[in-house]
Formats: structure tokens, C-alpha cells, sequence
């Protein structure tokens, strides 16, 4: 195996994989549902496209790995092990699918309110609120797949420390994960609140009407307002 291409044990190229899968969505989003007018269905087939790119990304990293070789008898279930990793992964499945369950909601929210709502009632800038809210997403996953990034890449140093029964060196790493955290929490947030009107010109804002830039504007500004805690929180 080329050591070249060996991605064992870096948290990095696995954020990097959520990474460009969220950056191709943002970037197909606009060109879809706008430039070539397919609306809420261009936004679903760049989701897919993106969520392709990160799957594919990731295998990759499996395949590459150093240490673990997988191979197909090892897709066999078993029932220990599943009942181990449920018990690990409960926490992490409840967090995803309370998301989904949110996105759920806001979409049927923006359907329903959008419908009776003077402009976005009308047929033509129908789409502007899903699409805006979708993009909005898409940006807020970038700054969460970058604090995850760093806490996952916590994680063996802390288990290692931990081992060794160097408590203190743990403690030191938290604090400072915290604080890096708090950081790009704040960078977001300041790009959010400050510079809403530059997020919204990558997207294609230029070219639609200016009821797409006013709700992109209070959509950022008002969905991302509590990032410094949504980085903590991670």
C-alpha cells in the first residue's frame, strides 16, 4: 500500500470528507433551484450529490486505513457488538434524528406560512424561503463539521492521557479545546450578524430579486445568532 495515501488515525481527512460534501451542496444549491429553475427538487438532488461526494470520501478513508483492513466477513452482524455500539452511538442517534425532526418542521413551517405570506404566496418567489433556509443549513454545518473536527481529533489524546493517569494534561487540552471552539463560535458569529449581505453574494444573491437578499438576511442573522453556544455545546 502506498504509504502516501494512508489517512489511518487523521481526524482531518474526516472532516475534510463532510467537508466537501457540504461545500457541494452549497455550491449546487443556487445552480439548481435558481440558474436552471428546478426549485425544491434541484435543492434535494444537490443534497443527495453532496451527501454521494461524503460517502464516497469516507470509504475511501476506510480502505485506506493502516491498521484496520476491512474485509467482507466482516460485514456479518453480530448481535454483541451491536448491542455494544447502539449503547455508544444512542446519544449521537437522538441528536441526528432530532435534527431531522427540526428540518422537518421548519420546512413544513416555511410551506404552510409561506403559502399565506403576501410575496412568498405568490408563485414566482415561492421557493425563496425553503432555498434560503437550506443554505443557511448548509453554512452552519461547515462551522459545526470544523468544531466536531476538533473534538474528534481530542479524543485519542484524551484517551491516551487518561491511561496514563495524566489527568492534569486533560483538563489542559479541554480548556483549550474550549477556547478554540469559542473562537471559530465567534468568527461565525460575527460573519453571521456582520456580514450577512457577503455570505449571501456567494450564493447568487445577485442575481434574484431583492426579497430573496432581505430573508437571507434575518435568516442568518437570526437562525445562527446563537453559534458561540452551538460550538460549546458540540
Amino acid at each position: 500500500m502506498n504509504p502516501v495515501i494512508r489517512a489511518d488515525g487523521n481526524p482531518k481527512f474526516a472532516m475534510a470528507s463532510t467537508l466537501f460534501g457540504v461545500a457541494a451542496n452549497i455550491i449546487l444549491d443556487p445552480v439548481f433551484i435558481f440558474t436552471l429553475q428546478w426549485g425544491m427538487k434541484g435543492a434535494a438532488i444537490a443534497t443527495v450529490i453532496g451527501q454521494i461526494i461524503t460517502a464516497i470520501l469516507a470509504v475511501w478513508y476506510i480502505l485506506h486505513m493502516r491498521t484496520i483492513k476491512p474485509l467482507f466477513h466482516d460485514l456479518k452482524i453480530d448481535r454483541q457488538i451491536c448491542s455494544k455500539t447502539l449503547l455508544l452511538g444512542i446519544t449521537s442517534f437522538l441528536s441526528q434524528i432530532s435534527l431531522v425532526a427540526a428540518m422537518a418542521a421548519i420546512n413544513n413551517m416555511l410551506r404552510k406560512y409561506g403559502a399565506i405570506d403576501e410575496v412568498f404566496g405568490q408563485a414566482k418567489y415561492a421557493q425563496i424561503p425553503m432555498a434560503v433556509v437550506g443554505i443557511v443549513m448548509k453554512f452552519f454545518q461547515i462551522v459545526i463539521s470544523i468544531v466536531v473536527g476538533m473534538a474528534a481529533g481530542c479524543i485519542p489524546i484524551v484517551g491516551y492521557n487518561i491511561g496514563a493517569d495524566h489527568k492534569l494534561r486533560v483538563k489542559e487540552l479541554f480548556t483549550k479545546l474550549l477556547i478554540a471552539e469559542a473562537i471559530v463560535g465567534t468568527v461565525a458569529f460575527v460573519l453571521v450578524e456582520f456580514f450577512p449581505n457577503q455570505l449571501i453574494s456567494i450564493f447568487g444573491a445577485a442575481n434574484e430579486s431583492r426579497y430573496y437578499t432581505e430573508f437571507a438576511i434575518k435568516a442568518f442573522r437570526i437562525y445562527l445568532f446563537m453559534y458561540d453556544y452551538y460550538g460549546l455545546h458540540q
